[in-house]
């Protein structure tokens, strides 16, 4: 059996289920859209089990209040567990609108015991990054959607004591698709393979849109509210760093860095 999640729905072969998809892509892009997603983990039948076991918390120093981290809450160029592939430029409109506006909270729980930052302490940064930089073992560059993280006393202590303790966190964003495409490795399928063609080559972990054999490529989405540090992100390559970024613009601005000058 193959499961559909965006149809909720399983199919006897995968080419029923691309079928299927084809036909109901317009109502389900239409509810993508509509909706307000966060991107936790999603237990899609094609993950890896040594999927980015490497991504990890760069956080080894003892933590205090005043400090300052660098939560990774998205990368692009990967295939996440919902599907998507998250294309350069998918956070370029937001990241701008949004700084010093959202939250940085925990388990997309947006309850006030549950903040580690309010907006006013977090500012949005895009970075290119090489993955290895990240944690994951690929060569080429993604661009990191970065959270400046100001720790306060109001910071969440849970969230602390797992920082504290080396815990291996992961972030996740809470988003709305604007704009994206559906892409299907089948040639009979004219329009859907046209865009497969033209963004497979963009996934790092292609074996598994292959496995697949359709992805949602998106090119943009909208912060929505918060992104969160979690257990198990769709994306596992969300690391959480302590160290200092080098060669930034002063805090409340959004920029590109290339990941050279992060060294």
């Amino acid at each position: 059996m193959f499961e559909c999640k965006e149809l909720s729905a399983k199919f006897e072969n995968k080419q029923d289920l691309l079928k299927s998809l084809v036909e109901n892509k317009d109502l389900v892009i239409s509810k993508k859209k509509s909706e307000i997603v966060t991107h936790k983990f999603c237990n899609f039948s094609f993950v890896s089990k040594n999927e980015s076991e490497e991504s990890k918390s760069a956080s080894s120093k003892s933590i205090e209040i005043g400090d300052t981290i660098w939560a990774t809450v998205n990368t692009t160029g990967i295939l996440d567990s919902h599907g998507d592939l998250h294309l350069p430029g998918i956070w370029s409109k937001t990241a701008k609108e949004q700084n010093n506006k959202v939250y940085y909270i925990i388990n997309h729980d947006l309850d006030i015991g549950k903040v580690i930052a309010y907006p006013k302490d977090v500012n949005i940064h895009i970075f290119n990054k090489t993955w290895r930089e990240l944690g994951y073992d690929a060569d080429g560059t993604t661009e990191a959607l970065t959270f400046e993280v100001k720790l306060t006393e109001f910071a969440n202590r849970d969230f602390l004591g797992a920082l504290k303790a080396g815990a291996n966190l992961q972030n996740s964003v809470r988003m709305r698709y604007i704009n994206l495409e559906l892409c299907i490795s089948d040639p009979q399928y004219e329009s859907e393979y046209l865009m497969w063609k033209k963004y497979i080559s963009e996934v790092v972990n292609r074996k598994e849109a292959e496995e697949l054999g359709y992805f949602w490529a998106v090119k943009e989405a909208q912060l929505v509210h918060e992104s969160s540090a979690v257990l198990f992100g769709s994306n596992s390559v969300t690391p959480i760093n302590t160290e200092k970024e080098k060669n930034i613009e002063p805090a409340g601005t959004t920029q590109s860095t290339n990941s050279s000058n992060n060294e």
